[in-house]
């Protein structure tokens, strides 16, 4: 026997053997196909991933990947029939050579030493094929395709190798199995291409919902049951965005049909809807502008509103609800700002408590604490309604002031020098964020010259007036106003000592302090609070007597 023929005839094996593995596989997966498109088990979501995601997804699904496989297969069929044709003939051949041996038996030592001849050839040859499959594994190595099949090559050949000495049926036998392969890898090939068969499957959220085979041209897709969930469904489309009808499209392919879905996302604050919006399944919402609310701060929206989500993705119906950090702390750590909101927001009963107290730093560096004395005690001077908030200093003033540079209460506190100078001044040594807040509000005192009339100011600064202290006055002085809460829970107006204040914030000694009221008595005094165990009494207007102011926001 040649080397020629034994090379041949490797050849044949070694075909043999990467033709059966790509069959094994090939098949393997046609079957999976070929089923799914018999519709074989494929109608149950609980199949879907074992036959035709594995099968339609590998081959029908990837149609070109699966036509390219195809493409190179007819290739590999066209080298084997040239290879058939070529280990006939080497077939033919080798079977004479047997014959030709078989006849010439007469002469047994002639037979023996042609046969250890041939021995002799084959020996080198394979000593020649061993040093060639030594350098194929060396070439393997520095392959990159799969190591596994190479590996599959090397040991047939080995196997080949160890097994050249068998008899012509081997060959015969091997070439039959060869055109059978060859044979049914056509009948795939053609069945591929003249198929009839075309899959519609119609997808819900990234999963098969309905899958309908389509035997007939002249046959459309159905429309299956509309899915359902806490969202809207809008219809069926190719591209996942334009609705279409798909029972009016002609199938000449396989085809996959994608179910447009909304999500309402619903915006809530404080119960009320803030923004609505319809986003597709598998979107974003997309923030609103952040609500606002007094004396709170947005902190993020939520779906159970405790946990502050970080991400809007959208997968259904949703509510998002607005979370909020109250801001408040205390009367006397918040901004006059924060106070003002909570005052604006009507808060200001529930969060603080009259008697709080605040320290504020005039710009002469002179340090006041102010007291709640009352809440929505004041009129406004616009006619809006009560001021929210009234503040008074708890102590004095460091320095002492007059009332009037003459003996004369004529006019009233309206014309007085302490509420048109005096006051004025001080109020221009409060920092802006309290000059920002003071509203002006409407005080009342009698006219002074010793009237009973009644004379209303728009005062931003004002003293108080006797009856705001005590609840109770003389005839003349009941309608200057009326009693602050603090007067009546905190200190005791009627009660002499709960009136001593002190000079310098509380760190001086005991003052006496002016109130707005003019003398009904007296046309040279008005009245005050005497810095000794004394009731109200009467101070001459050009005396230099402490202040106790109040305001409100």
């Amino acid at each position: 026997m040649s080397t020629k023929q034994i090379m041949v005839g490797l050849l044949s094996l070694t075909l043999v053997a990467v033709l059966t593995f790509g069959v094994v596989w090939i098949v393997g997966n046609f079957n999976t196909v070929k089923s799914g498109m018999g519709g074989v088990n494929l109608y149950t979501k609980e199949d879907l991933d074992n036959a035709y995601q594995d099968g339609y997804n590998t081959a029908i699904t990837n149609k070109a990947e699966y036509e390219a496989l195809i493409d190179n297969y007819r290739d590999t069929i066209t080298i084997l029939n040239d290879t058939v044709s070529k280990l006939n003939s080497q077939i033919l051949d080798l079977q004479s050579q047997i014959a030709t041996l078989i006849t010439s038996n007469t002469n047994k030592d002639v037979t023996i030493s042609s046969l250890n001849a041939q021995i002799g050839t084959l020996q080198a040859s394979i000593s020649s094929l061993t040093a060639q499959v030594s350098s194929l594994t060396t070439s393997i190595s520095n392959l990159t395709s799969d190591n596994a099949e190479l590996n599959l090559i090397i040991a047939t050949l080995n196997s080949t190798i160890a097994n050249l000495q068998l008899q012509s049926t081997t060959f015969t036998v091997t070439i039959a199995q060869l055109n059978s392969l060859i044979s049914y890898l056509s009948g795939i090939i053609i069945d591929w291409e003249n198929r009839t068969e075309f899959v519609v499957t119609y997808y819900v959220n990234g999963l098969a919902w309905d899958i309908q085979v389509i035997s007939n041209p002249a046959m459309k897709p159905t429309l299956p049951t509309s899915p359902s969930g806490n969202w809207s469904f809008v219809g069926w489309s190719l591209d996942g965005v334009t609705v279409i009808d798909p029972t009016q499209i002609n199938v000449i392919s396989d085809i996959k049909f994608y179910a447009v879905i909304n999500c309402t996302v619903t915006f809530k604050v404080d119960g009320n809807n803030y923004d609505v919006q319809i986003k597709p399944y598998g979107g974003y919402a997309s923030l609103p502008v952040e609500p606002m609310k007094p004396v709170y701060a947005f902190s993020g929206w939520s779906l159970d509103e405790v946990n502050v989500v970080t991400s809007l993705f959208v997968h259904q119906n949703t509510t998002y609800y607005a979370m909020f950090t109250f801001l408040p702390v205390s009367f006397a750590v918040d901004s006059p700002e924060l106070i003002k909101a909570v005052a604006m927001a009507g808060l200001a009963p529930t969060i603080y408590n009259i008697g709080d107290e605040k320290d504020i730093t005039l710009t002469t560096s002179e340090v006041i604490t102010v007291q709640i004395l009352g809440f929505n005690h004041d009129d406004k001077a616009d006619g809006s309604g009560k001021a929210p908030i009234t503040l008074g200093m708890k102590e004095l003033l460091a320095d002492t002031y007059r009332m009037n540079p003459t003996s004369s209460n004529v006019g009233g506190w309206n014309a007085t020098e302490l509420r048109n100078t005096t006051l004025a001044m001080i109020f221009s040594q409060f920092p802006q964020e309290w000059k920002d807040i003071i509203e002006e509000v409407i005080k009342k005192a009698t006219a002074g010259n010793l009237s009973t009339e009644i004379q209303a100011s728009v005062d931003k600064l004002f003293l108080f007036s006797e009856v705001e202290i005590s609840g109770t006055a003389a005839l003349g002085y009941a309608d200057e106003g009326s009693q602050y809460e603090y007067w009546r829970t905190v200190k005791d107006g009627t009660v002499i000592a709960d009136r001593a204040k002190y000079y310098s914030n509380g760190e001086g000694p005991r003052g006496a302090w002016w109130l707005r009221s003019p003398s009904l008595v007296v046309v040279s005094s008005f009245r005050g609070v005497p810095s000794n165990s004394n009731d109200f009494a009467n101070a001459g207007c050009s005396y230099l007597y402490a202040v106790c102011f109040g305001f409100c926001i």
